[in-house]
């Protein structure tokens, strides 16, 4: 939420994966992830992101998330299947409404 790219990127893996669930390959490479949120970081000034729930399943985080992208309309419901490894992010599969 305090759209700093340096923090949000830190828990990824160089070479993290990232899909819209179940597998649609979305894009490959934190570089490439930097390249996707920095503009949104930057253009979206009503970005808020709240963690509703937190499952944690062996080597997989479950996110359920409340994501507000205009003040105007409602939040996006969604969730985040995230893989550790050695204690990095290496996969992402997003699920939306």
């Amino acid at each position: 939420n305090k759209r700093d790219i340096e923090a949000f990127l830190k828990p990824y893996a160089d070479s993290v994966v990232v899909y819209f669930f179940p597998n649609q390959f979305l894009y490959k490479g934190k570089e490439k992830m930097r390249q996707e949120y920095t503009p949104m970081f930057a253009n979206t000034p009503d970005l808020y992101c709240t963690l509703k729930n937190r499952i944690v399943l062996g080597n997989r985080v479950i996110d359920e998330e409340s994501v507000a992208f205009d003040k105007n309309r409602p939040p996006l419901r969604a969730a985040a299947i995230y893989t550790i490894a050695q204690g990095k992010i290496v996969s992402v599969h997003f699920i939306s409404q």
